[in-house]
């Protein structure tokens, strides 16, 4: 090897391009790529999501492990019997195939089968990690690289280094933290307050022979100690930043880990790759940061959560110091009712999202739904990180629309300094794991701009970045700007004083459509509805936009282009004349007449008897007094034997709110009763039932919506009820 003075003589490279090395050709035979049912799985989405930018890529990955599809890989990773050929006959070998997955030519995205007989791929020779087809390709990009190629020539040599963490050959450090914990605000403190432990450990490595090893097996020069020693360094912050994250979390938002009977924090949306390489030891820097804490337990809750990861739902008290890991494999709400609600696992202290994602697509976000609700509605202190300023603008527009209560958000003082190549777009810059935090706690309308600018930088440490980055530069800004984010109101619950007054009896969630225009929406529903499958997003688009009135006149337009277009359910019958105003009961009597060409009184007396049909034939008359005047002497002589009677007609949110519970409580959903108030009531009081809802339940509609139904039928009926 030439001297360094040599090696780094090159400063400009011939034409605006960096030198490269030249690697083999792999040539790529296709392989079909499957997968029957992704679901909500993150892991899946960003797999499947490599082919967007590199066709074949994922396909390439598959046959470099020798498998045919993505469930052969999950399954031999969740701990099932291997399939035919998978494996590595040695460390050589391994090396080279995962640098084979990384040849592909960062411009025009060409795979080694895919190259003419001129073209070979080769690496920047400063970087040693993206590959070019040819000089055009690399002179083409050379803008782009320029700017990222020092931070991915640290992502070469990470990606290397992190198999001694795989293998145990770099262990983490452990015991208590020799000073004092309140100290410990950022990585500067932290490596300070562990330097003469870590000195140790780190020179330890450095000299094994699991480090000689390694790099004689990767088919590339041993960097320089200085080099190496950064790259653990990096690898320390990535392997703790989640602990130290989660002590963040419990600090900032005043959670008492002294308590009796120990502390619980569920990591919810938790990955395959977190749970699979998870270590029982691999969170106790998160006991040193509170050393008076009587127990903490972390369980980790996701559809990709590990198989042989430990389960345990015990609500047995924890020794003081000891930090417990375990597992649970679903979604988070139906942990919360199986594991929760029972009593068979405790109710969280802290719950955190890390890298959730919910702002990638929207199947993630109908996934995230019933989760974000359930935090919000409980009150449960959370906490989110992401990758990147964009996801932190994306992830708090979401929350503002879930009118979720952001207490404080910012820059991650623990965030991984180990930079994360965009994969399949690989001169993109790189990114960071946990950069940033998103702190909430239960619901109210979103702060207003002045307030989230002093959450920020107000008295807790996240605006740092520690000095250990490469090349001591943030990456990110220490806040960001509030402009896009609208100001809402001070949620105000209206006065329960629930009566028939024009004002209160029109804050429904639906308004009439403006520039409507039946015959248009008519013609979108029916492009929507025609042929296999349907548009199911233009329906909702419609359905959920128009009023009743509108509805009504779209029904008929459809009726008349396309020449398309239904016994008595007593408890319909009651729910219907019990609770529209008397103008509303006689437009009910005229449109019924218009309708059928029949008298609606006289079929009520033909098809019920006795006190039933005179009550419904005295409210279909609209004759009802409406006077909000009440008698109060008579109200309380009348309440205990009345109550059930006139809870409709004294309570009318009230009275849907318990209709619309029932309607989803316990096994099944009644769909017609569901459908019918939301969809009836969305112009009326759908406000009030809310908020009566709630009082009721101590949950939302919304969130029971969300839990009890899916698909678009979940997303058009939480269209309507505003959430």
């Amino acid at each position: 090897m030439a001297p360094r003075s040599q090696r780094r003589r090159h400063k400009k490279p011939p034409s605006s391009v960096d030198s490269m090395a030249v690697t083999p050709p792999t040539v790529v035979n296709p392989v079909p790529l499957t997968l029957s049912k992704p679901g909500p799985s993150i892991d899946a989405l960003g797999f499947f999501s490599l082919e967007k930018n590199v066709p074949g890529l994922s396909q390439l990955i598959l046959q470099k492990l020798n498998m045919k599809s993505y469930e052969e890989y999950k399954l031999v990773v969740d701990g099932g019997t291997p399939v035919s050929g998978f494996g590595f006959r040695c460390p050589q070998e391994m090396f080279q195939r995962l640098e084979d997955t990384f040849r592909f030519c960062a411009h025009c995205r060409a795979l080694p089968g895919g190259l003419s007989d001129s073209q070979v791929l080769r690496h920047c020779k400063r970087c040693r990690n993206v590959y070019y087809c040819g000089p055009e390709c690399q002179k083409s990009d050379w803008p782009a690289h320029r700017r990222v190629c020092q931070e991915l020539r640290l992502v070469a040599v990470d990606r290397l280094m992190e198999w001694l963490l795989v293998t145990g050959d770099f262990a983490l450090p452990s015991g208590p933290w020799p000073g004092l914990a309140e100290v410990v605000q950022d990585w500067d403190t932290w490596f300070s307050m562990r330097s003469l432990q870590l000195d140790a450990i780190l020179d330890s490595v450095l000299g094994s022979p699991a480090m000689t090893t390694l790099w004689s097996s990767v088919g590339r020069p041993r960097p320089d100690p200085g080099v190496l020693q950064s790259s653990l360094k990096r690898l320390l912050t990535d392997a703790l930043s989640r602990p130290l994250t989660l002590g963040l979390g419990l600090r900032a938002l005043g959670i008492d880990v002294g308590k009796t009977g120990g502390s619980t924090v569920h990591v919810v949306g938790a990955s395959h790759v977190e749970t699979f390489l998870t270590r029982p030891g691999d969170y106790d820097e998160l006991g040193y940061m509170f050393p008076g804490h009587v127990g903490i337990r972390v369980i980790m809750v996701g559809v990709d959560v590990a198989t042989g990861f430990s389960q345990s739902t015990s609500t047995s008290p924890l020794d003081p110091g000891i930090v417990q890991l375990s597992g649970h494999r679903g979604l988070y709400h139906d942990f919360w009712e199986e594991q929760v609600e029972t009593g068979q696992t405790p109710h969280p202290d802290l719950v955190a999202a890390f890298h959730p994602g919910f702002h990638a697509s929207p199947d993630l976000l109908e996934a995230w739904l019933p989760t974000l609700l359930l935090l919000r509605d409980y009150e449960i202190p959370t906490l989110i990180t992401v990758y990147s300023h964009q996801e932190l603008e994306a992830s708090l527009q979401i929350l503002v629309d879930l009118d979720v209560h952001i207490t404080t958000y910012g820059t991650n003082p623990f965030m991984s300094l180990k930079p994360e190549q965009v994969y399949s777009n690989p001169n993109k810059k790189p990114v960071y794991c946990s950069a940033f935090y998103i702190m909430f706690l239960g619901s109210s309308c979103q702060l207003d701009k002045r307030q989230l600018e002093e959450n920020v930088n107000g008295g807790f440490p996240g605006g740092q970045v520690p000095s250990q980055y490469p090349g001591g530069q943030a990456p990110f800004p220490n806040q960001i700007s509030t402009e896009s984010f609208p100001s809402y109101p001070v949620f105000s619950p209206v006065s329960l004083d629930y009566s028939s007054d024009p004002a209160v009896m029109n804050q429904g969630t639906i308004r009439p459509a403006a520039n409507f225009d039946a015959m248009r929406d008519a013609e979108i529903l029916r492009k929507a509805m025609k042929g296999f499958g349907t548009d199911e997003q233009a329906i909702v688009d419609v359905v959920a936009n128009r009023s009743n009135d509108q509805r009504q006149k779209i029904k008929a337009a459809f009726k008349t282009m396309y020449g398309k277009g239904v016994g008595t359910q007593e408890r319909v019958l009651i729910e219907i004349l019990c609770t529209r105003t008397n103008q509303e009961i006689r437009e009910i009597v005229r449109c019924y007449q218009s309708e059928f060409g029949r008298d609606l009184e006289k079929d009520i007396r033909s098809d019920t008897s006795g006190h039933f049909e005179r009550l419904l034939v005295s409210m279909c008359q609209g004759n009802r007094d409406e006077n909000q005047s009440v008698n109060h002497q008579m109200a309380q002589e009348d309440a205990q034997r009345l109550y059930q009677a006139v809870q409709c007609a004294l309570n009318r949110p009230a009275f849907f709110a318990e209709r619309l519970y029932y309607s989803m409580k316990g096994a099944g959903t009644d769909d017609s009763t569901l459908v019918r108030i939301v969809v009836t009531r969305s112009e009326i009081d759908l406000v009030q039932i809310k908020q009566m809802f709630c009082q009721m339940y101590q949950k939302t509609l919304g969130t029971m919506i969300a839990s009890d139904t899916s698909g678009d039928y979940r997303r058009l009926l939480l269209a309507i009820v505003g959430q």
